[in-house]
């Protein structure tokens, strides 16, 4: 996921995206690497998901994936509702400049 980031990240500048878009890295583990989460969301909550990296593993037999995105809209609904969803096995963490300078230091 850190190449992924970094490979983005030379592309795409943090600081050119619009006040309704965020960067943001997500970690599917177990049952919601079969489930169409994001796409349910999009659709609920009326934002565009632009996915930039994809990637789904099994480790010791259990289904992981690694997704990051460009969310644009409603950002505050979205984080929200994601937010909840760590009870079902996905993780999501909003890439900021810090992330970005640490993976280069």
């Amino acid at each position: 996921m850190r190449a992924a980031i970094e490979r983005i990240t030379r592309t795409i500048k943090l600081s050119e995206l619009a006040d309704n878009q965020e960067l943001i890295a997500f970690k599917f583990v177990g049952q919601s690497t079969k489930q169409g989460i994001v796409s349910h969301l999009s659709q609920t909550l009326g934002v565009d998901v632009n996915i930039l990296f994809a990637n789904i593993d099994q480790i010791d037999g259990q289904n992981v994936g690694d997704m990051i995105a460009i969310i644009t809209g409603n950002l505050p609904a979205f984080n929200q509702a994601i937010a909840q969803l760590a009870d079902q096995g996905v993780q999501t963490h909003v890439i900021n400049e810090q992330d970005v300078k640490e993976l280069v230091d």
